[in-house]
């Protein structure tokens, strides 16, 4: 599991990579399962399962949560740096639109 969290190994990331094509649900198994392990407060774990999620993924919806649950984990173990970073991630994955009235609207 640890040289999967970290992505050392190359056949490893392949593996990800074939498996994320044919079943794009094992990542969700793979977040549920760290949103587990953060409500039995194994923070350090899940924060890794969490940055397996987003290194690996290719959803952006699911790069997002995976980032703002990082940094909700390290906001809880006091780490606000990281948290901060982990936030400044999730940026990279929201567009704002603003668009003025439409004379429709009134």
């Amino acid at each position: 599991i640890l040289s999967q969290i970290d992505g050392t190994d190359t056949q490893i990331k392949k593996n990800f990579s074939y498996i994320n094509r044919k079943n794009p649900n094992y990542f969700l198994a793979t977040y549920n399962h760290a949103s587990y392990l953060a409500n039995t407060n194994q923070l350090d774990l899940a924060i890794a399962y969490y940055q397996m999620v987003y290194k690996k993924v290719e959803d952006k919806s699911m790069k997002l949560m995976a980032h703002a649950s990082c940094g909700l984990l390290y906001e809880r173990k006091n780490e606000f740096q990281q948290a901060v970073e982990e936030y400044e991630n999730v940026l990279n994955y929201v567009c704002l639109l603003y668009t003025s009235p439409s004379p429709r609207d009134s």
